[in-house]
C-alpha cells in the first residue's frame, strides 16, 4: 500500500522540491484534503459502513451524530421491512403528494439531521460512506484502493494555493482547473473539505 510519506514526496516534487515549514505543512494538509476528496467522489468500498437511526412519529427528524465519521449517505432502508426509503430534496418533503401516514417512504439530510416522511416510529438502516482517518505518520497507509493520481493532483493544487496564500475561492478555482472538476462537484467538495482542512485557519478534522 502507498504510504503518507510516498504521497507527500510526489506532491513535494510537484512543488519543485520546496522544503520550508510552510510548504511541508501545505503538502501534508493537501494530501489529506485530496484523500477526503477522493473518498467523497469515488465512494470506495473500504469506507462503506452502516448504522441505525431511530425515527419517531412525534418528530420528523433524527440526529445523525451516532453515524460515526459520516461523509455521505448511500442508501436508507426500513430495518423491519427491508423496504428502501427514497431520497427527496429537502424542499419536497412536505409537498402535498407526500403521504402523511404509514411507513417511512422518503428522507432528506441537512445540517446533521435526517428528516423523514411520513413521520413514524421506525428503525432506519443507513448505509453510508465514512470519512477516512487523517494521515499523520509517514508510515500511515493510503486508506483505499486506487485514485492515488487524483489525490496527488488535488494535493498539488491545494498545496500551491496554500503556499501562495490564495483566498478560498482562488484555491478552489485552482483545484478545479488542475483536476478538471465541474463547478457543481467543486461546490460539494468545498462544503465537505472546508470542514476538514481549512487552509486559512489551519483547522483540521
Amino acid at each position: 500500500m502507498t504510504t503518507f510519506k510516498e504521497l507527500k514526496a510526489e506532491v513535494q516534487g510537484a512543488l519543485g522540491g520546496i522544503d520550508t515549514t510552510t510548504a511541508n505543512l501545505a503538502v501534508a494538509r493537501g494530501v489529506n484534503a485530496g484523500v477526503q476528496a477522493a473518498a467523497f467522489l469515488f465512494n470506495p468500498h473500504q469506507l462503506q459502513v452502516s448504522g441505525t437511526l431511530t425515527a419517531s412519529a412525534g418528530s420528523g427528524s433524527v440526529s445523525m451524530s451516532s453515524l460515526t465519521g459520516l461523509l455521505l449517505i448511500n442508501s436508507v432502508y426500513s430495518q423491519s421491512t427491508g423496504e428502501k426509503v427514497h431520497r427527496l430534496r429537502f424542499t419536497d418533503l412536505d409537498m402535498p403528494w407526500v403521504p402523511t401516514s404509514g411507513r417511512i417512504l422518503f428522507y432528506s439530510d441537512r445540517g446533521g439531521e435526517l428528516y423523514y416522511r411520513p413521520k413514524a416510529d421506525e428503525t432506519l438502516l443507513v448505509y453510508y460512506l465514512k470519512r477516512p482517518d487523517r494521515l499523520v505518520d509517514d508510515t500511515d497507509e493510503y486508506p483505499f484502493d486506487g485514485h492515488e493520481e487524483f489525490v496527488i493532483s488535488f494535493a498539488s493544487a491545494y498545496a500551491w494555493g496554500y503556499v501562495e496564500e490564495d483566498e478560498s475561492s482562488q484555491m478552489w478555482q485552482r483545484i478545479s482547473d488542475q483536476v478538471g472538476l465541474p463547478d457543481g462537484l467543486v461546490k460539494q467538495l468545498q462544503d465537505k473539505i472546508n470542514l476538514l482542512v481549512n487552509p486559512r485557519t489551519g483547522d483540521e478534522g
